[in-house]
């Protein structure tokens, strides 16, 4: 069985660098996805506190965009997306949790909480392995900012967290009708 390369700028000389690249650009396809979708997951919302959330990481992503950004000009690369079939599956399952609860719900916005937060879980691998690439590769100006970045998502990730748990504790306390 003959194998596809992980990218189609994947480096022969470079295994390593190949990978990088392709992994950048995978997470540069999601955070240029995810400023539509958080407008969206921001609409459904019923809290202020959901949608204030969701507008966050819309920001967030906007911001990251323009980080990634800098580092394909140090590996001298065209900002460029891969596709991310992951990221895809996951914004299937959120709307489809949309769907399935009642609009100007606390379930809502927990199930649009718990999307997110996969989400956050997702792009914290993908950063995290970023980060190693780069230490090994020897490109220290990528290590800072992706560094950086990871840290947002974390830091991200832990708001939406206490948000959850705020949300799963009122959806405990309601009464089935």
């Amino acid at each position: 069985m003959t194998r596809k390369p992980v990218s189609s700028l994947a480096d022969k000389r470079n295994p390593l660098q190949g990978l990088f690249t392709a992994t950048l650009k995978q997470v540069y396809g999601v955070e240029k996805e995810l400023p539509d979708v958080c407008e969206t997951l921001q609409d459904e919302a019923t809290s202020k506190a959901v949608r204030i959330a969701m507008q966050e990481r819309r920001n967030e992503s906007i911001t990251h965009l323009e980080q990634l950004e800098k580092i394909f000009l140090l590996i001298n690369e065209e900002p460029d997306t891969e596709k991310c079939r992951v990221v895809k599956g996951l914004l299937k399952e959120a709307n489809t949790l949309v769907d399935e609860t009642d609009a100007h719900s606390v379930a809502r916005d927990a199930a649009l909480v718990f999307s997110g937060q996969k989400i956050e879980h997702y792009k914290i691998s993908l950063y995290a392995t970023l980060v190693q690439f780069a230490q090994a590769l020897g490109i220290s100006g990528a290590v800072t900012l992706l560094t950086g970045l990871l840290q947002d998502e974390k830091y991200a990730e832990s708001l939406l967290s206490g948000l959850s748990q705020s949300l799963i504790n009122k959806l405990a306390m309601e009464k089935p009708a």
